[in-house]
């Protein structure tokens, strides 16, 4: 049925979205819709709460202890079943998971005691949280969730790469790193940042000064800033 509904209701390039995802059957409809019609580029957005299952029902004792497990185990078997019923299937059918969650680098003024041994703005970040801020940080500059984000290698250092802004967000950015970056950009042409975003609690204070310094001093024809 929802199939049906999503066929008669969307093109080839359309983007289908459910308020309550329950079961995934949006995603499985949209995924087999593609599948079937010569290689369909429909994309979808499934949204759900992580409500609990009920506590003596069959999706508990299943292992799925909320409607979000429900949703997402379904997808992956969704698009495994449909990769072998279609092996000529070229198109996309992988999906990304995004969930709302609290400012960890939110500390209130009443959180904080000069006896306090660990101080927030020492926080070690898990690579998790590094990712959440990755995302949060490209939507506030304007990319879209869908927006790719390249890793992109400067010597020994990862940085990420989204539209022409390029983020420096994990520990460990040296000199050779920063030596690695200019050369990079004199050498790939279609290496073009215009931004350096910066995640100045990984960086070290002498090391964001060297960085600016040779930002500001460089003078190819791509501009940085």
């Amino acid at each position: 049925m929802i199939k049906f509904l999503v066929s008669i209701s969307s093109k080839s390039n359309d983007l289908i979205l459910d308020f309550f995802a329950g079961s995934g059957t949006t995603a499985h409809a949209v995924m087999q819709l593609n599948a079937e019609g010569q290689n369909g580029n429909r994309r979808y957005i499934c949204v759900q709460l992580p409500e609990k299952t009920a506590e003596k029902s069959e999706a508990r004792k299943a292992g799925y202890p909320t409607i979000f497990d429900i949703t997402k185990a379904r997808i992956e078997k969704a698009a495994a079943k449909i990769r072998v019923e279609h092996p000529d299937y070229t198109g996309d059918s992988g999906f990304k998971i995004f969930q709302t969650a609290d400012n960890f680098r939110q500390h209130p003024d009443k959180d904080f005691s000069p006896e306090q041994p660990d101080l927030p703005l020492n926080d070690e970040l898990s690579e998790e949280q590094l990712q959440t801020l990755l995302t949060t940080w490209t939507l506030y500059d304007g990319a879209a969730l869908t927006t790719p984000v390249e890793p992109v290698r400067l010597g020994s250092y990862t940085a990420y790469l989204c539209e022409k802004r390029l983020y420096l967000l994990n520990k460990g950015f040296t000199s050779a790193d920063l030596l690695a970056f200019i050369k990079k950009l004199d050498d790939d042409a279609d290496f073009n940042p215009n931004r350096v975003i910066v995640f100045g609690s990984n960086m070290a204070s002498a090391m964001q000064h060297e960085l600016d310094q040779a930002v500001r001093g460089y003078t190819n024809k791509k501009r940085l800033s």
